[in-house]
């Protein structure tokens, strides 16, 4: 059979070339032949896999397309378990950025050149936010940015520890600390030399646009006009009856009306400034209560959003990692 491959040598060049050879030929055989041909030095490889020499052909990753290289390491895939820990950025302008966590190695997020994790975010802090990992934990402190760093919907007010998998928000920018092996795809050799990708199953959650309800605004208090009559008509009633029974006593009762009426006004108008100052504190409480609330349900929708349609280094990543967002399906998808 004719295999149309493309040799790269120990330099870097490339060349193409058909081989004729037969299914049950020996790999090794037929790449020594490779090797004269071009003189290449080195490991060889094919599409990045060390081949078996005592391999069939038929069985190998020897096909129309491949590539065969010398001098190039072979790919193998991550090791199993944690082996440490990486700082992703989920959302915001610089989503797709990763940085691994070592113990004693502070790693500053900010905006510019100056942070070891630079985010692209107006809304970061030129030094915003420090994490720190001791004893195989992540410890997020921020450094007096303006906007905060929040964790679990609370700003930071000192050291917090982050388990593997939590979220802190920098700005407009989301982060998740998680274990180097999180998330990576279950990646095996197939028999005949090639890489077996495993599927992940994509679990959808439900998502509804959360209701948020603004406070109604302190209506302004109506000012009560001055009882002028509730004053005069006792103070001429009294004022009469002293003139008549001649009896002056009663013009005590005269002064006692009108100064009772002025004490009840200003009284009542005392409270009800001050019930005015306990409502307005009441409304701003919780329109901030409310505001906060919008502020969460838009950065929850940008991840959604960001997470869906992701920026190409945080595709790259995925696929050069790989991850499972690179071949994900539902539990009722026809492949099984």
């Amino acid at each position: 059979m004719h295999v149309r491959l493309t040799i790269r040598d120990s330099r870097g060049g490339e060349t193409d070339a058909v081989v004729d050879c037969a299914d049950d030929d020996v790999v090794g055989d037929v790449l020594e032949v490779l090797r004269h041909r071009v003189g290449g030095t080195g490991a060889v490889t094919v599409d990045g896999v060390a081949p078996a020499p005592g391999q069939r052909v038929a069985d190998s990753g020897i096909r129309d397309g491949a590539t065969v290289a010398f001098g190039a390491p072979a790919y193998r895939p991550p090791p199993d378990g944690p082996d440490g820990l990486v700082v992703r950025v989920l959302s915001g302008p610089s989503a797709g950025r990763t940085l691994p966590l070592r113990p004693g190695v502070p790693v500053v997020v900010g905006r510019g050149g100056g942070a070891d994790l630079a985010l692209d975010d107006p809304d970061v802090s030129r030094p915003h936010a420090r994490l720190d990992v001791a004893g195989g934990e992540a410890v997020v402190t921020d450094l007096g940015s303006t906007n905060g760093t929040w964790l679990a919907g609370r700003r930071l007010t000192g050291p917090a520890s982050l388990a593997p998998g939590s979220t802190v928000q920098v700005g407009g920018s989301r982060l998740r600390v998680e274990g180097t092996a999180s998330g990576r795809a279950a990646v095996h050799r197939g028999p005949d030399g090639g890489l077996t990708l495993t599927q992940h199953y994509l679990l959808r959650e439900g998502w509804s646009a959360p209701t948020v309800t603004l406070p109604a605004p302190v209506p302004e208090r109506r000012r009560q006009p001055f009882p002028l009559l509730a004053v005069l008509l006792p103070l001429a009633a009294a004022l009469g009856l002293a003139a008549a029974l001649r009896q002056p006593y009663f013009l005590l009762f005269a002064l006692l009306s009108p100064v009772s009426v002025v004490a009840n006004q200003l009284t009542d108008r005392r409270g009800g400034r001050r019930e005015d100052r306990e409502r307005q504190a009441t409304y701003e409480r919780d329109l901030r209560a409310a505001l906060v609330e919008i502020d969460r349900a838009v950065d929850d929708e940008d991840a959604r959003l960001r997470a869906s349609l992701l920026p190409p280094p945080a595709t790259v990543g995925i696929a050069v990692e790989p991850r499972i967002e690179l071949w994900q399906r539902q539990p009722v998808s026809g492949d099984g």
